[in-house]
Order: structure tokens, then C-alpha cells, then sequence
């Protein structure tokens, strides 16, 4: 591990009162809605934030801020911009200083400005005009290079196009994604041969089934950019992807896998692309919209990724050598998005975020990463996996294939709308072992975010009629869900994930397989029992035991075992709870109708 005590004082310097930087700054500070901010490290250790100021929805102006010798400047906005803009972003500087870019919304354009000391004019970088255009990117090369990224649609699809700066002149916007389908939310990182590396997320259709892919493009160091290649290999819905490279020519692309209820990474590591894995905690992180995150190089061989949880906080991840390491909560407001992060030497990690509650204000974080991975194992003991959780899981028992019909209730006196509402039987219950013992059907406002309990019908029953203050007007959302012998409106499960230890290969030995290991909450380590053994090939398990779901609490350990039998510690498993966003308090019983909060 490296020396702290000086990284700890640096960090400090530029939050005052908060030693290692162990107290969040909030660096906007007004009565206006503050958003989406960015940060970097220039050369200088000077640390610059760009975020967007909101008065209204026809006021929004980037705003800046800039830490010398430990003290933030108050925040201005840059000169020279429109009265209405978007997704700022920040790098450090080619010449000292800063570089920045975000949409310009009121000519929709993306604009550049580079501050040494002060912003320069804004620059027009992109065509001006187009569909969908926006979500800038920017990065700057060792050899004095600047990229500007952006996504732009025409009448038929979105494309990603990267303007680059060299030689004192910008080469013109070049279409980077060049494929068949929709390319969106771009991110842009500097190799460390000067190298520019583009990802984003691009629509696929494999035998008429829709994906979301994440691509990634080069341009070598000399514009000339390579054919887009998918990096993820997962056929799924995986969303805004970030990027980075460090010095020893890793890249780190992590995105939000939808299928895999988390954020998942696809590494470049000793020459190929290794199998993408998750990196952050699993659940139901919801808000699609809010799906951002961000990383950064954390030395010659790590990066720094930084993402909203489960429980809405913003935490980061170290990954060195391809190992997962720690995971360090910054925040605990519950209301968090839209992190960014960078890192130096000198400086130490500088984490920033939104947070939506108060006046929404953006906050930024100085912190010593916690990079305590483990090394070459000693003597050739065998060692035990690294990043190993326990996420406590409820999904909700929705029904599924729901319609909702529109219907005319005709007599001789009165003409009455309805609404038929059908559903099935979800397929899942029954490999959960589900006794179903009857349907709740909900019904809200079109307008409104609470939902009511409108009534409940048997088990065998897969339609209703509603009739209850409907007019021909679609007024209405409605939620079926299913009802468990136990009078649940959820399934509770635990899943348990962990990372091979990079510290067994080369050895003597292989890694035969891992075993799992389980007691009761509360209960000391020596109540540890043996509950699965898997092979080598696996990193996570499921546990659906019954007993969950009436209520009793497992802690979790793993350990791995090695082709000679011998079997490493325990790992104990990091418990990710209160989080996953899929528990909703349970309605009063029968059709009256009681209030429920929003799923």
C-alpha cells in the first residue's frame, strides 16, 4: 500500500476542516438548482469543477469553480455563453489550466472553452443543429491533443462524432460509431500513447430482438479512427457507458446491465478483453435516466470507478491488476446522482456528485482511495476471493402480460366507460416455489405518483372489470401483483457474488473450486457452516432458501479451494442491504382502498 499520511494532508488542503478529506464540500452553494457536475486534476494539482446552474427552464449557465492552494474560488459562470445549456464536462489542460465543453441548447451546438486563468471564448466544435445532439465528452492527451465527443441524430438514427484538436487546429467532427443502428451517450478517454478511446451505447438487433450494446473505437494517436467493435458480449440492455485507460494500457469500460441489476465492466487486460463482470452492488437501482457514473485512471495499473448505489448514495470502487477491490460509500443523503471522478498523486481521489434534496446543490469529496488488494500469495497458500457481497433481494410478484382495454357498459338507461384489465400468471412463481393465494390489483392517476388499493380477486382469476369513477379518458395507471400464502407481495432471496483472486494464479496450484459458507445473523463467525461448493468456473450462488422469505437473516462467507485440497480463509461477504428499492409497504387487506408509494 502506498504512504498515506502525505496523500492525506495534500487531500485536505482543498477541503477546508476535514482531515483526508472525510467531509463533502458543497461547492454551488445556491437558492438555483445545481446539476451534473464534472471535476479534474490539472498538472498543477488544481483541482476545476464545471456544473450547470438552473434558474429556470429557459436560464441554465455553466457555472465553474477552481481549488489553488487549498481554497475553492467562488463560483461564476464562463463568459461568452448562450442563456440556456447542458452536460458540462472538464479536463485538465494541454498547457496547464482547464479544458471544458457542454451543449449549447440554444443553438444546439456543442461549444469549447479553455481556461488559463481565465475561459476563452466559446468555441462552436460541432454541426450545429441535428436531432438528439448533446452529452459532450472531453479528454486531453499527454502529446498535447484535445477530443470532443457528442452524439447527433438525423431523420433515421443517432450517431457519435469526435472533433479533435492538434497541431493548433481542430480537424473537423468525424463520424466514430458508423453503424447500422442508434449510437448513443458517448464517453471519451487519452491512452497513454496519445490515443484517444470513444464507447457508448449502440442499438442492435440480432434475429429481430433489441439490444444495447457498448462499443468502443480508437484513433491510434492520428485521427484515424478503427472499426467499432462490441466489448461487452452480453445481448442485453446495458446503458451509458463510461471509459478510461491508465499507463500500463488497461482500459476499464463500465456500464449499467439492466439484465444483470447493476453496473457491470468490461476490462482490457495483458492484451484481450476479459469476460464482463459486476462491479458494483446488484439490485433494482431504477431510473433509467439517472444511470450515469464515471471512472478514472488510479495509477499505472488501476482505475477508480465511481456509480449510485441501491441505496442511492454515491460510492466508489478501486480496481488494480483486474482485481476488484474495496468499496468506499462518500455519501448518505439517499438522494445522490450524476457522480464524476479523477485522481493524481498528489491530490489523492476528488469524487463529485447532484444531491436532490435541499436546494440540490452539487458536493465534492477529497478521499484516499482504499486500494488494500491483497498481493502475490505468501508461500503459495492458497487465498481467498476478493469482492465478495450479499445482496438481500425482493422482487415484487408482478403479474405478467397485463393489457388494459378500454369497454362501453351499454344498457337501455345508461352508457357506462370501463376498463378490462388481464393478466397471466407470472412464469417465475413457480420456479420460486410460489403458492399463490390471490391478486391485488392497483390503480393511480395518470397524474399522480401514489398508488390505491382498488380490489382483490382469487388466484384463478386473471381479468377485472373496473368501473369506479372511469370516463372515456385514459385517467388510470393500474398494477396487478401476486399475493403469497404468506401475504407477501414480494419474494425474498439472497445472492452472493465474489472475484477470483489474481494472487492464485501462477502458482504451483489452480483453483479447484469455492465453497459457501452460511450462518444466522448475529451469530458469531464460528457458527460459519458449509452450505454450497461450486467449481472454479462460478462467482456467484443463489440462495433461495425458504426460510428467507419468512424472515430469517444469513450472513455470508467465501472461500476458494485449490486443486491440492487445501482450502483458503473465509472472506466474509459485504452485506448489501436496504437498497434494492423493491420492497413497497403492504396495502390494507380487502378492496378498500389504502395508499401505497410509488414502486
Amino acid at each position: 500500500m502506498r504512504t498515506i499520511l502525505v496523500l492525506l494532508l495534500l487531500s485536505a488542503a482543498c477541503v477546508p476542516g476535514a482531515l483526508g478529506g472525510a467531509v463533502s464540500q458543497n461547492l454551488s452553494n445556491s437558492t438555483a438548482e445545481s446539476l451534473d457536475v464534472s471535476v479534474a486534476i490539472n498538472a498543477d494539482n488544481e483541482i476545476g469543477a464545471v456544473w450547470i446552474e438552473k434558474v429556470s427552464d429557459a436560464s441554465q449557465r455553466v457555472f465553474y469553480s477552481v481549488c489553488r492552494g487549498g481554497k475553492w474560488s467562488a463560483p461564476a459562470a464562463i463568459a461568452g455563453q448562450s442563456a440556456k445549456n447542458a452536460f458540462p464536462c472538464i479536463a485538465r489542460g494541454v498547457n496547464g489550466g482547464f479544458v471544458a465543453a457542454w451543449h449549447d441548447q440554444s443553438l444546439n451546438c456543442i461549444r469549447y472553452s479553455q481556461f488559463l486563468g481565465s475561459w476563452t471564448t466559446p468555441l462552436t466544435v460541432s454541426q450545429v443543429g441535428g436531432n438528439s445532439l448533446g452529452y459532450p465528452g472531453i479528454a486531453t492527451t499527454s502529446n498535447g491533443r484535445v477530443g470532443v465527443s457528442w452524439m447527433r441524430g438525423n431523420p433515421n438514427f443517432i450517431e457519435v462524432f469526435v472533433n479533435t484538436l492538434q497541431g493548433g487546429r481542430w480537424t473537423g467532427p468525424v463520424n466514430v460509431s458508423q453503424t447500422a443502428y442508434s449510437s448513443k451517450y458517448p464517453s471519451l478517454a487519452a491512452g497513454p500513447g496519445g490515443e484517444f478511446h470513444a464507447v457508448w451505447q449502440d442499438n442492435l438487433y440480432v434475429d429481430g430482438e433489441d439490444f444495447f450494446v457498448t462499443m468502443i473505437s480508437s484513433d491510434r494517436g492520428s485521427g484515424s479512427w478503427t472499426k467499432a467493435v462490441i466489448i461487452d458480449q452480453l445481448n442485453a440492455w446495458c446503458f451509458r457507458p463510461v471509459v478510461a485507460a491508465n499507463a500500463g494500457r488497461d482500459i476499464l469500460s463500465c456500464f449499467y446491465y439492466k439484465q444483470g441489476h447493476g453496473y457491470w465492466a468490461a476490462y482490457y487486460h495483458d492484451g484481450d478483453w476479459l469476460q464482463p463482470q459486476a462491479i458494483s452492488d446488484l439490485g433494482q437501482h431504477r431510473e433509467h435516466d439517472l444511470y450515469f457514473s464515471a471512472v478514472c485512471p488510479f495509477g499505472s495499473n488501476g482505475f477508480l470507478f465511481a456509480y449510485r448505489n441501491v441505496g442511492f448514495d454515491i460510492a466508489c470502487r478501486v480496481v488494480v491488476d483486474g482485481a476488484l477491490g474495496g468499496t468506499q460509500v462518500l455519501t448518505d443523503s439517499s438522494s445522490c446522482y450524476h457522480p464524476d471522478i479523477d485522481y493524481s498523486a498528489g491530490i489523492g481521489a476528488v469524487a463529485a456528485w447532484t444531491d436532490r434534496s435541499g436546494n440540490c446543490d452539487v458536493f465534492v469529496r477529497v478521499f484516499e482511495p482504499d486500494d488494500d488488494i491483497p498481493g502475490p500469495a505468501p508461500d503459495g497458500e492458497v487465498q481467498p476471493p476478493l469482492a465478495v457481497e450479499a445482496s438481500y433481494l425482493r422482487p415484487l410478484l408482478t403479474a405478467a402480460n397485463l393489457t388494459v382495454e378500454a369497454v362501453i357498459d351499454r344498457n337501455v338507461f345508461t352508457v357506462r366507460p370501463m376498463r378490462r384489465l388481464s393478466w397471466s400468471f407470472n412464469p417465475d412463481w413457480s420456479a420460486w416455489g410460489i403458492t399463490l393465494s390471490k391478486y391485488r390489483i392497483y390503480r393511480r392517476l395518470s397524474t399522480d405518483s401514489a398508488w390505491e388499493a382498488l380490489n382483490e380477486v382469487a388466484s384463478g382469476v386473471t381479468s377485472y372489470l373496473d368501473g369506479q369513477g372511469v370516463s372515456e379518458e385514459d385517467l388510470f395507471d393500474y398494477q396487478v401483483r401476486g399475493v403469497d400464502e404468506l401475504g407477501s407481495e414480494s419474494y425474498a432471496y439472497n445472492g452472493i457474488r465474489w472475484s477470483p483472486n489474481p494472487a492464485n494464479a501462477g502458482q504451483e496450484f489452480t483453483v479447484k473450486g469455492y465453497r459457501v459458507y452460511r450462518k444466522a445473523s448475529g451469530q458469531p463467525d464460528e457458527a460459519y457452516a458449509l452450505w454450497k461448493a461450486v467449481d472454479a468456473a462460478a462467482n456467484s450462488a443463489e440462495d433461495h432458501a425458504p426460510e428467507i422469505r419468512r424472515g430469517q437473516g444469513y450472513d455470508y462467507a467465501v472461500s476458494t479451494v485449490s486443486s491440492e485440497g487445501d482450502e483458503s480463509d473465509k472472506a466474509a461477504a459485504l452485506k448489501i442491504v436496504g437498497g434494492p428499492g423493491l420492497i413497497l409497504p403492504s396495502p390494507p387487506a380487502g378492496p378498500g382502498a389504502g395508499r401505497l408509494d410509488p414502486p
